[in-house]
């Protein structure tokens, strides 16, 4: 299998700062912390999302806002995501 290297899941390393400086938008029961903040990518709206579990990132995307309603039913994220 091919790991996805292109920029929904490949956005630059710097943007985390960011995306980590607000609580966690989910805490799972087996620990890991989901992190969201609103953005664009090549002037396309959307939601970054980070999944940390033991201090390790183990999830990073961006997630197009046409695509957010879809993704978040899935993965039980907050239909709505501020700034």
């Amino acid at each position: 299998m091919k790991e996805d290297t292109g920029t929904h899941h490949n956005f630059p390393m710097s943007f985390d700062k960011t995306i980590l400086s607000n609580k966690p938008s989910v805490v799972r029961p087996d620990g890991r912390a989901e992190y969201l903040h609103t953005g664009t990518i090549n002037g396309q709206q959307g939601v970054y999302h980070i999944t940390i579990k033991n201090e390790i990132v183990t999830h990073r995307s961006f997630i197009p806002q046409s695509d957010w309603k879809r993704y978040s039913n899935r993965w039980e994220l907050p239909s709505q995501v501020t700034p």
